[in-house]
């Protein structure tokens, strides 16, 4: 069996089969006399095996490899964490995302050392530098916060492999001189800062510019910085975290007589009488242990102590030196006893021991007391007492351990036949004592390095982090008769558990999917006690098929694409080779799980994210065919259908039909819902939401899809003309033209987010177009179109009943054309995939009679006159026209979302809409609780789902749909948008909040909010979102069964009033949505005489009163660094003449080519001192708009 595996047999036996050592798998021992199942966890490798005689794909380092085998590997696949503060440490709240400084870790880092490698000289690690236990808090001496957090520093060291031991020592540098085995940096014992004897003080970080230190009276990093160390006596240089001395969190880690008391994060020493094992390794190539080593050097049955350090200070204790007693005067005459440096300084350094008056160091005291610097201490050695070599019993006033490199020559449970070793100095207590881990100087060659990359031709012997293969951890049988699993696996992954009862290729069958750890813990419960009972075996494995973003810096060239398992068929005549040397698919290698001769099934897996559409053999040794195929389908195509003005009022998936209630009959939206066409019981072909939301108007909902911004984002709050999309807002068609090129896009129907007939494509992103600009037709029969094909404008507006009397349509109702332009695109897109937004005009007003051949089998529901029998017939048209285009369709490759832009409109809303509930434009449920629903291949759920959503959860859920890297394509926004994709999948657990929002037009502006803790109250705050300064008016609603508004509900609600902790919840995030205080600057901008129009061609600056029609011609949209400004919308009257406000020079004057805006810095988001280019766009002729750029620039403040 594979490394990692782990077999228990039914019967009275229990056997552990692995060929990694028990103490690094985490492998428990399994008890005897009790029914046990076989468990066995796949390694991920790249090598091929054979099932019977497998091997391991990474080189397992032998036990004479100490500097290959001793790095802590058990939690590989751990995040790294931190607490940031006292209280979080307190409370237990450990955070994997943080910033601080110069430590930003804005995705969660695997910990510890990710790789292991060499080459015939040299070994190689790869880590991230953060340890595997909680990191934090650090505090300065003054109190505050230590300016700065840890961060991943993506390290590779090199260390050589056979210590060469010269005569002459090296000193040690600043910085990493080496690593603990957990893949923290290991400094030595300064804190890079001496004594300025002219200044008479210390340099450090906050010393005068004058203050530089001489370099002889060098400062202890324990003493001087120890303060800020945290629990695990580890701080930061900028954002390198490392230890300077005893590092009890990993000796913890290693079972290494250290205890850890998680109520206060702290490490307690507690000797268990066994030798320490390494703890780290230094650049030389040689180890660093923990402080217990053998009592004789050279006997491993002589017993184990603690070593004593070969330093003492300089007190006046052994002959040495007294600092404390003056010996000279410095250069201002103050007397001082730090006037001799210690043998052990002059002997590596060749330094003479006797200083002059200029090099003298401060006298003893309370600041500057033995043991500040390094210099204060003396070598045992030099003092008369002697380094202990096993001869006779040890007497610590005698004998010391630890030369002055803090090395001896000892066996040790790794080199049991010698090595030169270095070990870590501490107390009875566990406390620190100079010279920690290393002395002054290396006592090894400092060979080792930190290259910027690893040889070709090393060695990889381990690979955790993301890499991590899950290894069985524990196997446990509940009084139940219940199996539990448990795999030490990946953090941050989401795997399949598999089982089989033979291990017959193509037996695995997956028992539990969207498997999710807890930590890197997978726990998988097996509860059916009839197969604990039975005779038959039953084998477990598990694996990853999904991963969480997380930060990838050092890890460059990890690519996780899960792969793909499948059976191949191969002829047995002629007989199979025993062996399969090589297996391919297609030109992909391939890992083979499981290989019959005698059957020719070969279970493989392989990455097939490199495929294209089609079919691919698999072939053995490169020449033996398969029989079968590997099919891999084209990506799936999404279709989003909005349909403008459609409340759940309006909508039977939402109301029954009943005296008084008019419903379009739809039985083509049916279908995606119900196989059989009738709304009969549960949905079984699509999922349904029942709290499903919009904006309340057109336009801020079609700004949020494309955005996954709030409109106090995006700065769209109303349909009003001027209210454009700014060109600042990175859409959805941007990102996936970026990062999935293979993907046509189109958007069909209504626009409405301005900037002209180039709008869909300038500011949405949209290489596709044909459909109207504004929010409505004037008649559904003659209206204008607009189109752009491959980011060509091909029509800036003609009239659709010129296009039908030239034949490019055969009616001009706006329905049917935008149909006919879905159908055209989907089938001109062929097997390639395509993104469809569909912007239905319909059933938007006017209200009017369809086609008849519109209408449903049976012809229309209703004959009737009213606004809202005509409203129903524009329905059932459009669903008519909707079955046309799902026709053109391959279903079996389209994910379909249909939504409702807002609630139906007041003239034709009906219950449960109107009344409190209200309609169309308001923040109540009648206005954005809207029909929301999805199909297709890669909605896994079906029926219905009470989870919250929105409109703006479109906006990743299309991304991930697309198999863009949403996490990655996203980061640098700041998104309101929370994919549904895990909802399709069955494996959501997002919180889900519920944002709609107007503003711009008084009536009840203002936000609504749902929370999913409380997902029946609705709290409505009336105000202008855009503004800091406007204090909002609480209202607060009673949601009932039907999705609407029951009751009104006081605000502020009475102590313990039912309502009272969700008001309270949805008031704190309301005022959490608040905008900055605006910081507002004027801005005086220069224009060009000309700018370009939108429909391409050059532009003149506008004069400021239309010569034609006496019109004052103003700005339409002032933009600084693509952020919008605003302007002085009023008027000025000059000399009897009435101008724009906002077109004057410096003086007040009206000027053509002048504009005076103003910009909130403060709510920008520019950069201080940066640059920004500014532009105005001035309304044109045909519907385009014409933008000059300025020439002068905006420099940020």
């Amino acid at each position: 069996m594979p490394s990692g595996w782990v077999a228990t047999g039914l019967s009275r036996k229990s056997f552990v089969i692995s060929q990694e050592p028990e103490r690094r798998l985490g492998v428990q021992s399994i008890a005897s006399y009790r029914p046990t199942v076989d468990s066995l966890s796949p390694d991920v490798k790249r090598k091929t095996f054979r099932l019977a005689a497998l091997s391991l794909a990474l080189c397992l380092p032998s036990p004479g490899e100490p500097l290959l085998s001793s790095w802590f590997t058990e939690l590989s696949g751990r995040y790294a964490r931190i607490y940031p503060d006292n209280a979080a440490m307190v409370s237990g709240s450990s955070v994997t995302t943080w910033s601080r400084g110069q430590g930003n870790q804005v995705q969660p880092v695997y910990a510890g050392v990710t790789e292991v490698s060499s080459t015939e000289t040299d070994v190689y690690i790869r880590t991230s530098n953060l340890g595997f236990h909680v990191m934090g808090p650090w505090y300065a001496a003054n109190g505050n916060l230590f300016p700065n957090y840890p961060a991943n520093r993506a390290e590779i060291y090199r260390f050589p492999k056979i210590p060469d031991i010269p005569s002459s020592k090296t000193p040690t540098g600043l910085g990493v001189i080496g690593y603990m085995v957990d893949g923290i940096a290991l400094f030595d014992s300064r804190d890079a800062f001496s004594y300025d004897a002219s200044e008479e003080v210390d340099d450090g970080p906050r010393a005068p510019a004058q203050v530089q230190g001489d370099g002889v009276w060098n400062r202890d990093a324990y003493v001087n910085e120890g303060v800020t160390f945290d629990g695990a006596l580890a701080h930061q240089a900028g954002s390198n975290h490392h230890y300077h001395a005893n590092a009890p969190a990993i000796r913890h880690f290693l079972g290494d007589s250290v205890d850890y008391v998680a109520s206060s994060n702290t490490y307690v020493e507690s000797p268990n009488g066994t030798h320490s094992p390494i703890m780290g390794w230094f650049r030389d190539g040689l180890p660093l242990y923990g402080p217990y080593g053998y009592s004789s050097p050279m006997n491993p049955d002589s017993g184990v102590r603690r070593m004593v350090s070969g330093y003492q200070p300089r007190d006046g204790s052994n002959g040495s030196a007294d600092l404390a007693v003056s010996s000279g005067n410095m250069l201002s005459g103050t007397a001082t006893g730090r006037t001799s440096l210690p043998l052990w300084v002059s002997r590596n350094s060749g330094r003479d021991s006797s200083l002059t008056a200029a090099e003298y160091g401060p006298p003893v005291s309370g600041n500057f007391p033995i043991g500040h610097y390094l210099e204060d201490y003396g070598y045992k050695g030099d003092l008369g007492l002697t380094l202990y070599q096993g001869r006779g019993n040890f007497d610590s006033d005698r004998h010391f351990d630890l030369n002055e490199y803090n090395v001896r020559y000892c066996v040790t449970p790794d080199y049991p036949d010698g090595t030169w070793a270095y070990f870590t100095n501490i107390s009875s207590e566990g406390t620190p004592v100079f010279p920690y881990n290393i002395g002054r100087y290396y006592f090894g060659s400092p060979e080792g390095s930190s290259p910027t990359t690893v040889p070709d031709s090393a060695v990889v012997h381990f690979e955790g982090g993301p890499r991590k293969s899950p290894i069985i951890a524990s196997v446990d049988h509940a009084a139940s008769g219940a199996l539990v699993l448990e795999w030490s696996v990946v953090e941050g992954g989401r795997y399949v558990v598999e089982s089989t009862t033979s291990l017959a290729v193509g037996s695995w069958v997956a028992e539990a999917l969207n498997q999710q750890p807890e930590g890197e813990i997978l726990s998988y419960h097996s509860g059916d006690p009839s197969e604990v009972s039975s005779p038959r075996k039953r084998f477990f494995r598990s694996r990853l098929t999904e991963l969480e973003p997380f930060d990838t810096n050092g890890l460059e060239d990890f690519d996780f694409t899960p792969s793909v398992v499948h059976v191949f068929q191969f002829p047995v005549s002629p007989p199979l080779p025993a062996n399969i040397g090589v297996l391919t698919v297609g030109e992909a290698g391939a890992e083979v799980i499981a290989y019959d001769p005698s059957t020719g099934l070969v279970e493989a897996s392989f990455d097939d994210s490199d495929f294209q559409e089609g079919e691919y053999l698999a072939r053995i040794n490169g020449s033996l065919a398969s029989l079968n195929t590997y099919r891999v389908a084209g990506a799936n195509n999404v279709l989003l259908l909005i349909l403008d003005d459609w409340g759940i009022d309006a909508s039977e998936l939402y109301n029954s039909r009943r005296p008084g209630i008019q419903l379009a009959t739809m039985p083509n939206l049916r279908t995606l819902l119900y196989s059989s066409g009738e709304i009969t019981g549960t949905p079984d072909a699509g999922l349904l939401f029942t709290r499903g939301y919009a904006q309340p108007i057109c336009s801020p909902t079609r700004a949020t899809i494309l955005t996954g911004r709030q409109t106090y984002q995006h700065g769209v709050g109303n349909p009003s003309p001027d209210n454009i999309l700014p060109a600042s807002e990175e859409t959805f068609p941007e990102i996936i033209s970026r990062a999935a090129p293979a993907y046509g896009l189109a958007s069909l129907g209504k626009w409405h987010l301005g900037s002209g007939n180039t709008g869909p494509r300038e500011r949405g992103g949209w290489p596709n177009f044909s459909g109207t600009l504004q929010g409505g037709v004037q008649d559904y029969n003659s209206w204008n179109r607009v189109k752009i094909e491959e980011g060509a404008l091909v029509d800036p507006g003609t009239a659709i009943t010129t296009l039908v009397a030239d034949g490019l349509y055969s009616s001009p109702y706006a329905t049917s054309v935008q149909v006919d332009e879905a159908v055209s695109f989907v089938e001109g897109r062929g097997s390639s995939p395509w993104v469809l937004w569909m912007g239905f005009n319909a059933p938007h007003d006017p209200f009017h009679d369809p086609p008849a051949d519109l209408a449903p089998a049976g012809g229309f529901s209703t004959s009737g006159v009213s606004n809202r029998d005509s409203y129903v017939r524009m329905l059932e048209a459009l669903d008519t026209e909707i079955g046309r285009l799902l026709s053109s369709v391959d279903r079996d490759r389209t994910n379909i979302i249909v939504v409702g832009d807002n609630g139906t409109p007041n003239q034709v809303d009906q219950a449960p809409a109107g009344g409190l509930a209200g309609a169309k434009g308001s923040l109540n449920e009648g206005g954005i609780h809207v029909p929301f629903f999805a199909t297709g291949p890669d909605v896994l759920q079906t029926g219905f789902s009470d989870a919250l959503v929105q409109v703006a959860d479109l906006f990743t859920t299309i991304l991930d749909l697309t198999g863009v890297d949403t996490a990655e394509e996203t980061a640098h926004l700041e998104l309101h948008s929370t994919s549904l994709v895990p909802i399709f999948e069955g494996v959501d657990t997002a919180e889900r909040l519920i944002i709609a929002e107007k503003w711009g037009l008084n009536a009840r502006d203002g936000r609504s909010l749902i929370l999913d803790d409380w997902p029946q109250y609705k709290l409505v705050s009336i105000q202008d979102v855009t503004d800091p300064e406007d204090e909002a008016t609480y209202q607060m609603y009673l949601i009932g069964e039907a999705g609407v508004e029951i009751e009104a509900l006081t605000t502020p609600p009475n102590a313990g009033d039912p309502h009272e902790a969700a008001y309270n919840a949805l008031v704190a995030i309301d005022e959490e949505l608040a905008p900055a205080p605006v910081s507002t600057v004027t801005f005086q901008i220069a224009l060009p005489p000309t700018g370009i129009s939108t429909n391409g061609r050059t532009a003149n600056l506008p004069a400021l009163v239309n010569a034609a029609n006496g019109n004052i011609v103003r700005p339409i949209g002032i933009t600084i660094g693509g952020e919008a400004a605003s302007w002085d919308n009023g008027d000025i009257t000059l000399n009897g003449v009435t101008t724009s406000a906002a077109r004057v020079d410096g003086n007040g004057n009206p000027d053509p080519a002048s504009v005076v805006a103003a910009f909130d810095i403060a709510n920008s988001g520019l950069v201080t001192g940066e640059s920004y280019s500014v532009e105005v766009v001035f309304r044109g002729g045909g519907g385009a708009s014409r933008v000059f750029t300025a020439i002068n620039q905006f420099v940020m403040p």
